[in-house]
């Protein structure tokens, strides 16, 4: 069985990096320095999805400025699926999976 993934925000200084994964902490490993700040259920498309919803935030690839509408959403995130660890936990538990 595959393991389900998620969307995850990540800061670094002044930048959000959203990416995803199916292995969390593993992939938290190659990001030096950084501060998780959200997870949600998803997978590469809903990844693109925030991509092009905060497009006009790009810095460069992945990484975008941390400007207020981005900061809200991942204040919503939070919200609905707690902090980011325990989010991790309970979607890899229960498998969720976003199509």
């Amino acid at each position: 069985m595959t393991a389900p993934g998620v969307v995850y925000y990540v800061r670094f200084e002044d930048f959000v990096k959203i990416g995803t994964s199916r292995n969390l902490p593993s992939r938290l490993r190659a990001i030096p320095g950084h501060e998780l700040l959200a997870v949600e259920p998803g997978n590469h498309a809903t990844e693109h999805m925030r991509h092009m919803e905060f497009g006009a935030l790009r810095f460069v690839g992945e990484w975008f400025r941390n400007d207020p509408p981005l900061s809200a959403f991942i204040t919503h995130v939070r919200s609905v699926y707690g902090s980011p660890l325990d989010a991790y936990e309970r979607i890899m538990r229960e498998g969720r999976r976003v199509a």
